[in-house]
């Protein structure tokens, strides 16, 4: 089964048909997992963006355990087509030591490694100060 390709069909099922009246006021963001199927949640993106617009994509990392830093190997896919399409990618970061999915290190290296992608690291980096003057020099974070 690919990841979230029914869960983002059915979000955007839902708001463009159960609450039409909101649909021009959405900015949905199509939740994604860099580990898991990239090839496939690829194509189940493209397909979606031919009946919706996307207005970015979204990564949990910590929620689903699944490694940031899959985004640099097998879940490059995921970061072309975010390119692609001009799609910025928000992640939920984290500083707890014991976090190996979503540690601001891994999130960083990532959004410095593509440059082309726009990146929005949720929850202000958890206020670290190092990386919040870190991404203050990267022109896509």
């Amino acid at each position: 089964m690919i990841p979230y390709a029914f869960e983002n069909r059915r979000f955007m099922t839902e708001i463009t048909h159960l609450f039409p009246q909101y649909a021009d006021r959405a900015f949905p963001l199509w939740m994604l997992d860099p580990s898991r199927e990239p090839q496939g949640q690829c194509d189940a993106l493209r397909a979606l963006n031919e009946e919706f617009p996307c207005s970015g994509l979204k990564i949990q990392a910590t929620v689903i355990q699944s490694f940031i830093r899959d985004l640099l190997g097998s879940g490059e896919y995921l970061m072309d087509l975010a390119e692609e399409k001009n799609w910025p990618i928000e992640i939920h970061t984290s500083v707890h030591p014991e976090d190996p999915w979503s540690a601001l290190a891994d999130i960083l290296e990532v959004a410095r490694a593509r440059p082309g992608v726009r990146f929005d690291l949720a929850h202000s980096c958890r206020f670290d100060q190092a990386a919040l003057d870190e991404i203050a020099t990267l022109p896509n974070a």
